[in-house]
């Protein structure tokens, strides 16, 4: 298996680390990292939802701009299909 260096990066949880190096190559250390949809926060052991709710409000604005004279429960429906995943998604597994 080939590790891609330059798409690769390091987030620290717990103690502080320093720079490591791969093949020569110095691989970057980052405060935030994606991982599956998910944002896991540097030396805090939490998930940031931040990105989740921004993503959710976008798609729901959009939605409402077009749709704001239906029917209460056909927007009720459109936000739970096409807004509600956003904020759901991989939440069974957040403890």
């Amino acid at each position: 298996m080939r590790l891609n260096l330059k798409k690769s990066q390091i987030v620290r949880i717990g103690r502080l680390c320093t720079s490591y190096a791969c093949s020569g190559t110095s691989i970057e250390f980052v405060d935030e990292l994606k991982y599956l949809g998910w944002y896991i926060l540097s030396s805090k052991s939490k998930i940031s939802l931040h990105h989740m709710r921004v993503r959710f409000y976008q798609y729901f604005n959009s939605l409402y701009a077009r749709c704001s004279n239906f029917s209460e429960p056909v927007l009720q429906y459109l936000v739970n299909t096409y807004c509600k995943p956003y904020l759901l998604y991989g939440s069974d597994v957040i403890t």
